[in-house]
């Protein structure tokens, strides 16, 4: 689909690589009900985008306090209460002053 896409409307020539998965280990086990979302934080990454996938989750949880947030990845990424107060100003200041209208 991307690779005809990418042909299509850029003239660029993909090669499809499809995704690799061991399933004798990699698997779902647990089919019960779930009430929780994953977030894999690399610090060390930044194209993995941890401050705004933080920022993300903190007003996530602002709004689902309900739901569970697993971490996973490096053992020192958290979303404190400055992520949390940031996407907070970043809500008042959008508020205040919103972006152009489209």
């Amino acid at each position: 689909m991307l690779a005809s896409l990418l042909a299509d409307e850029h003239g660029v020539e993909a090669t499809v690589a499809r995704f690799g998965c061991d399933t004798d280990v990699y698997r779902r086990t647990n089919f019960g009900a779930r009430n929780g979302i994953a977030f894999y934080a690399r610090l060390a990454n930044p194209w993995r985008g941890f401050r705004l996938g933080a920022l993300a989750l903190a007003e996530f949880h602002r709004r689902h306090p309900e739901i569970e947030i697993h971490m996973y990845g490096d053992a020192d990424a958290r979303v404190d209460a400055d992520l949390a107060e940031e996407a907070r100003q970043r809500e008042v200041a959008e508020t205040v002053n919103p972006g152009p209208k489209e």
